[in-house]
């Protein structure tokens, strides 16, 4: 091609028998011109279609030919000749090569001009070629009305770039379609990365990113896969990822609604398998630094389905009282800040638990092996020695690295059975049943203890709905308050304590909780309000929030003098930033992050733990909810604990949760108003029970 070939042309006119185009819908269509009606013409396009336009909405092709068939079919077919010899003569056009040729001489080209650089002979066939050519790739040419003007080499690029982001796309939304049709029809197989845009629809609805593509893909995949699909967006996405079985029935969508991901990318995986294979092949080193506690006998007690055990508990005869071990896995000595494990943790920040599902923060393979605390396997540890006299009084605090070795791992119920002696059989071996009654001395004394200094202690009734392997749900109601979980909760109280009272007094920055003091007595001013769930739900709306700071500052509700946590480095990340920080404080004399670090990390993980609670509750607002549905009841009954705002709470009998509900305006006369009825025991008829949703709605009966 060469631009020294171009010759200025004058366009066609308009004339019965011309050939033409108008656009419709941004589409070309070509057409006959038959004639002329007062100020506009009359076509007939190549579907035999008429249609009536002024002469500012055509395009005039040059043609000397002024004739106009009789027929429609003689008409149809002049069009559909013509329209056969540009559909060839437009795949021999080169858009590329004529932009280069044209692309330095600057303006904008008349079709007529560009034409003569193409084809060596002018037709009427080419000119709609071109034309049609020009129209369909806007790569390298911009359209200026009827004329087209060369892009700069940056424009042309870029939009180069863009052609295939979006070629790219539509091949993967072809592909995700089709996963999804032969899902359906049964062949099953992991769907491709393109399905987190139509988990985003089933969670977010109109308020996901690229809704409306999602949705067109959707509908797609439904039409073709012969499945009928209703309501929202977000409920045609979640019922289709149902139906190709990539969603369970039950699904949480607040996974995805957070963006997080209930499996590991297969370099995290590989990572953990390393760091397992490193654990099981290399024996702990006993050195100086590291104590060898692995002759006393150390037990762990979780519940029964708990994979990952991160604490263990020991108590050994001393010359003055006892000695009682708190083990905690170290998991800094395992896991390297800066490393890929590190960050996905950091990513993660916790462990989610969900009724039916759970994400831990580290793979398996580590989380419930390499770093767990299992029964028979030496393990490093961070110890906390705690030494009393015999009256359970603390004398001295010790922090140690060491190696230890769980001897008996205990369920919840086994210890609650001896602790109670509600089985005469429930002796567990000498060491164990001589131990625990121990460790249960020393929690109670510890309770009491943070009692007298002020410690607020209340008992709320919740519910914890639990789905089986098999799918079976039941409600579990919650047992904090057992033997167990007490001696349990008071050792790691105290372990927390005696890394955040070493901290303090070294000024090492940790993350630390605190919780300011109420502003009024408790006992007094809840004394109004009658007791059971509206008194525990006044009580604790008299509560200050506890916080995560960097500064050292009293626990009003634990009654401490300063707290931290450091118990749960499997399972939480500020842990683990806590444990490397005391550790390496105590062992190197220096901290291992600043202050400003310190800060910088809490900041990246109060997000993700934010989103973490609100995975989990809302999964357990599912499956109460799901709960409810399923005893197919009319009406509930529940306790009013508030009746301020825009609308009262009640706490429902069954599954324990606090919902808002509307009130019987006649009962609320009779009684002196709502503001009076704070305990009063209630009925509430459950008028639209959605659990997908988590929604109820509740009135008064």
């Amino acid at each position: 091609m060469s631009s020294s070939s171009i010759d200025k042309k004058s366009t066609g006119s308009l004339f019965a028998g011309a050939i033409v185009d108008y656009e419709q819908s941004g589409s070309p269509h070509l057409a006959l011109v038959i004639d002329m009606r007062g100020n506009k013409w009359r076509l007939v396009n190549e579907s035999g279609t008429e249609v009536t336009l002024p002469a500012s909405r055509i395009f005039a092709y040059p043609s000397d030919n002024q004739d106009v068939p009789e027929s429609a079919q003689a008409r149809a077919e002049r069009l559909q000749a013509v329209l056969q010899s540009a559909e060839k003569l437009k795949r021999e056009i080169n858009l590329a090569e004529l932009w280069e040729v044209l692309a330095e001489e600057g303006g904008s080209f008349e079709l007529d001009d560009l034409q003569g650089v193409v084809f060596p002979e002018e037709s009427l066939a080419s000119h709609i070629a071109l034309r049609r050519a020009l129209l369909a790739d806007t790569t390298y040419f911009k359209r200026r009305k009827n004329s087209f003007e060369p892009r700069s080499a940056e424009a042309v690029e870029q939009l180069k770039i863009k052609a295939e982001v979006e070629t790219r796309k539509a091949e993967e939304r072809d592909s995700l379609v089709d996963s999804i049709c032969r899902n359906i029809q049964g062949e099953s197989s992991e769907l491709p990365r393109a399905v987190a845009a139509i988990e985003q629809l089933a969670a977010l609805g109109t308020q996901a990113a690229g809704a409306k593509k999602s949705l067109e893909v959707v509908k797609a995949a439904a039409q073709r896969a012969s499945i009928k699909l209703s309501g929202r967006s977000e409920d045609q996405a979640f019922d289709l990822l149902v139906a190709a079985g990539h969603f369970s029935p039950h699904e949480n969508v607040a996974v995805y609604k957070y963006g997080r991901s209930r499996g590991f990318d297969p370099d995290v995986l590989a990572a953990a398998d390393s760091k397992k294979a490193e654990i099981d092949t290399s024996p702990v080193e006993r050195n100086s630094k590291r104590e060898d506690l692995t002759s006393v006998h150390t037990v762990s007690i979780d519940s029964e389905e708990t994979c990952d055990i991160d604490d263990a508990l020991s108590i050994e005869e001393t010359k003055d009282g006892y000695r009682i071990g708190i083990h905690i896995s170290d998991v800094s000595a395992s896991i390297e800040h800066g490393t890929v494990l590190h960050d996905e943790a950091l990513g993660r920040a916790t462990s989610i638990y969900c009724p039916d599902f759970q994400i831990p923060m580290f793979p398996p393979a580590l989380s419930a092996d390499g770093l767990s605390l299992l029964e028979g396997k030496e393990r490093k540890a961070v110890s906390f020695l705690i030494d009393f006299d015999r009256s359970f009084n603390v004398s001295e605090r010790t922090i140690l690295r060491s190696i230890v070795k769980v001897d008996r791992r205990l369920s919840y119920d086994q210890v609650d059975e001896l602790l109670c002696e509600e089985r005469t059989d429930a002796s567990l071996d000498e060491k164990s049943d001589w131990m625990l009654p121990l460790l249960w001395s020393a929690a109670m004394k510890l309770e009491e203890k943070r009692s007298d200094n002020g410690a607020i202690a209340f008992h709320r009734r919740e519910m914890t709905p639990v789905v089986s392997s098999d799918g079976k749900l039941e409600l579990q109601e919650s047992m904090d308050d057992s033997p167990s979980r007490k001696l349990v909760g008071e050792l790691m109280i105290l372990a927390n304590e005696t890394a955040a009272l070493w901290s303090r007094d070294n000024s090492v920055p940790l993350i630390f909780r605190s919780q300011d003091s109420p502003d009024e007595d408790l006992t007094e001013a809840s004394a109004v309000v009658p007791d059971g769930p509206a008194r525990e739900y006044y009580v604790r709306s008299l509560l200050k929030r506890s916080v995560a700071s960097t500064d050292a500052l009293p626990h009003a509700g634990l009654g401490l003098e300063a707290y931290t946590h450091i118990t749960s480095p499997i399972r939480r990340v500020i842990d683990l930033i806590n444990q490397r920080q005391l550790m390496s404080s105590l062992e190197q004399g220096t901290p291992y992050y600043s202050l400003d670090q310190i800060n910088l990390l809490k900041g990246q993980v109060e997000a993700s733990l934010s989103e973490a609670g609100a995975i989990q509750r809302e999964g357990a607002r599912y499956w109460l909810f799901t709960y409810l549905k399923r005893l197919k009841l009319s009406s509930i009954g529940a306790t009013i604990v508030k009746t301020d705002g825009p609308k009262p709470l009640a706490e429902l009998d069954t599954i324990y949760s606090l919902l808002p509900f509307r009130p019987n305006t006649q009962k609320n006369k009779e009684r002196g108003g709502i503001s009076k009825r704070k305990g009063d025991r209630i009925s509430l008829k459950i008028e639209k029970l959605v659990p997908r949703r988590k929604y109820i709605a509740l009135a008064e009966e």
